[in-house]
């Protein structure tokens, strides 16, 4: 059977959303349910809670009194944020199995890390209601990558070596061997966790953000983004070279060329705090 996007997503032990992630779901979409009930399904993982509030506690948030509690965490940060952190810190312990002669899993979690960062920040700038959406669409947008690497290693290595011999982009190169690429994949494991379709949709438009037809602000932010953390090296996914600007991308969150200094500024700094946090959280 040939491979495709949802075979790979199938046949894995990601298909499923961590047990934990999809308890919050069902609580915070019910209508009766508090902070106090998120903070309990929290606080059912003891190992998730602790690396929650680690996160919580450093300069990321830069709360100025230490936040002792799981559900004093809720109230302070929100169910929507609490409940992306949840799942982004979930999603780098479920791929703790990728061997790392495949890839450096530390340069590719800093350089999705990057990639949230900067993409909420131009989510805030376009005053979009939901900036840690565009967050955790720049964490999760490489993600098929990583599966590439555990279920189709060697397609995923031809691939690469590509990008080395033919100067080739990754995703094009994924798709000369595979006839699809990373980003069809990380949409498809969106899809089966059951996601909602804002993360799809900025996952699988990532390269080619002018076909997001209903959520095209989020892929837009995610593109450009991916440019920037791959153009300051904030980490790495693999990609050798730095793509080109889209620049329906550009025009579609109608932004001013003069906020990208203080955009980067603000990037960097956010960045650094993010790396250290998690990377505390996950020690």
């Amino acid at each position: 059977m040939p491979l495709s996007p949802e075979s790979l997503v199938r046949n894995s032990t990601v298909a499923s959303p961590p047990d934990v992630y999809a308890k919050l779901m069902e609580v915070i979409n019910h209508p009766r349910s508090g902070a106090n009930d998120v903070a309990k399904v929290l606080s059912s993982d003891p190992g998730l809670a602790s690396r929650l509030l680690r996160i919580v506690n450093s300069a990321f948030f830069g709360f100025p009194r230490r936040v002792e509690s799981m559900s004093q965490a809720v109230t302070l940060v929100g169910t929507g944020q609490i409940r992306d952190l949840a799942l982004a810190t979930s999603v780098i312990r479920a791929f703790e199995g990728v061997p790392d002669d495949m890839i450096e899993m530390e340069d590719f979690w800093s350089y999705s890390l990057a990639t949230g960062v900067v993409a909420r920040l131009f989510g805030a700038r376009t005053r979009a209601d939901n900036v840690e959406r565009y967050f955790l669409a720049g964490v999760l947008h490489s993600v098929g990558r990583l599966l590439l690497l555990l279920k189709a290693p060697s397609e995923a290595q031809a691939a690469f070596d590509r990008t080395r011999t033919e100067n080739a982009f990754l995703h094009e190169a994924e798709h000369d061997v595979l006839g699809f690429d990373h980003s069809a994949v990380g949409a498809a494991l969106t899809e089966a966790w059951n996601l909602p379709a804002a993360f799809g949709e900025a996952v699988r438009y990532q390269y080619q953000p002018q076909r997001a037809q209903n959520y095209p602000n989020e892929a837009a932010a995610v593109h450009l983004a991916t440019v920037v953390a791959t153009g300051l090296e904030w980490g790495s996914a693999g990609e050798s070279q730095v793509l080109p600007i889209q620049g329906a991308a550009w025009h579609r969150l109608g932004l001013d060329a003069e906020i990208l200094p203080s955009l980067l500024d603000d990037a960097e700094r956010q960045y650094q705090a993010a790396v250290q946090a998690v990377a505390g959280a996950l020690a």
